[in-house]
C-alpha cells in the first residue's frame, strides 16, 4: 500500500519507501517536461502575437518554482537515504552536477532497512507485531 506524501514534501526527517521515492521523481520529471513545453508554447504565442516577452518575466515565474521543486526533492531524497540507514545530509549532493545522479541511483536502488533504524520506524510497518494464527483454521 503506497501511502503517498505529498503532504509533508518538504519535511527531512524520518523513512520513505523506495516505491513512493521513484513515483515522486518521475512525477517531477514529467512536471519539468510539461513546464518546459508550457513555456515554449507561451514563448511562441508571445512572439507570434508581436509582443516582447522579457526573459526576467520568465525567470520570476519559473525560479520560484524550481526552488520549491528542489526542496522537495531534497526532502524525498534526504527521507529515502534514511530509509536505507544512510545519513540525509548527502542530499544536499543533488546540487552538485553528476554526484546527482548517483546519488539518485543509490537512492532508487538501495535496499531498506526493515525495521526501526536510527531514523524511526519502518514506514512499511514491519514494526508491528505478527498476530498469532487463527484458531478456527
Amino acid at each position: 500500500m503506497i501511502r503517498w506524501s505529498l503532504a509533508r514534501p518538504y519535511r527531512f526527517g524520518g523513512r520513505l519507501p523506495r516505491l513512493e521515492f521513484v513515483l515522486f521523481m518521475a512525477a517531477t520529471y514529467l512536471a519539468y517536461v510539461g513546464l518546459a513545453e508550457a513555456l515554449r508554447a507561451l514563448a511562441a504565442w508571445v512572439h507570434a502575437s508581436g509582443f516582447d516577452l522579457p526573459g526576467d518575466v520568465v525567470a520570476f515565474l519559473v525560479v520560484p518554482a524550481y526552488g520549491a521543486a528542489l526542496l522537495a526533492a531534497m526532502g524525498f531524497l534526504a527521507r529515502r537515504l534514511q530509509d536505507a540507514d544512510r545519513a540525509g545530509a548527502w542530499a544536499v549532493l543533488v546540487i552538485v552536477p553528476y554526484a546527482n545522479l548517483a546519488l539518485l541511483a543509490l537512492a532508487a536502488v538501495a535496499p531498506p532497512t526493515r525495521g526501526t533504524n536510527r531514523f524511526g520506524p519502518d514506514p512499511r510497518g514491519a514494526d508491528a507485531p505478527t498476530p498469532p494464527p487463527h484458531a478456527d483454521a
